[in-house]
């Protein structure tokens, strides 16, 4: 039987928990690359650090969630990662 508040957990967030649960490993693999890219390419940007931290960290988490989901359709990598 499943608890009460198990069921009110709603099909969106369901979604969302399963494809992080699905490319965790390579979001794990990847992130770190695209959170120094980011960051190269905001350094010569003048805003305030806590603008580009929230920037980098939205953005290497969405590249390495991007990358992660191109390279799951791949056959060949799928095989290795």
């Amino acid at each position: 039987m499943i608890p009460a508040m198990a069921q009110k957990i709603p099909v969106c967030f369901v979604n969302v928990v399963q494809l992080l649960s699905e490319n965790n490993y390579r979001i794990y693999l990847f992130h770190l690359f695209c959170v120094l890219a980011f960051q190269y390419l905001l350094l010569p940007v003048a805003v305030p650090a806590l603008a580009k931290w929230l920037l980098v960290t939205f953005l290497g988490f969405s590249g390495a969630l991007l990358i992660s989901f191109v390279l799951r359709k791949s056959y060949l990598i799928r095989k290795i990662i």
